[in-house]
């Protein structure tokens, strides 16, 4: 399957510059996300996270909640955020004590978008 898939992109040069274009956009994003949590502890590094999330993937739901629409285990909020799977249980905790977020079994909900923002 891999060397059909080289094949295809040695035939077609557009393709080929489109898969780069892609690998480039996520590098530059996971770049920029690398960056821009330097500066925050787990909490606020799982907010921005699920802000963004909620933005990019997210499902109006009533009363103004977010619906997340990945499916999204702790270990993976975990490797997107540099943090411990502990951790992030733990600052999830946090947000759902606060009314924040609901959390079952890989789904996510956002109640409060604002919240999740940093104050800066």
């Amino acid at each position: 399957a891999a060397s059909v898939f080289r094949q295809r992109l040695r035939q077609n040069p557009d393709a080929l510059f489109a898969v780069l274009s892609a690998v480039i956009g996520r590098l530059r994003e996971s770049d920029r996300r690398r960056l821009e949590f330097a500066g925050f502890d787990v909490l606020e590094r799982v907010s921005l996270l699920l802000a963004e999330l909620a933005r990019t993937h997210g499902e109006a739901a009533p009363g103004g909640a977010v619906v997340i629409g990945l499916r999204l285990s702790q270990e993976e909020v975990a490797g997107a955020t540099g943090a411990s799977r502990e951790a992030v249980a733990k600052a999830l905790r946090q947000l759902r004590d606060r009314r924040v977020v609901t959390t079952a079994r890989q789904r996510i909900v956002v109640l409060d978008l604002n919240a999740l923002r940093p104050r800066l």
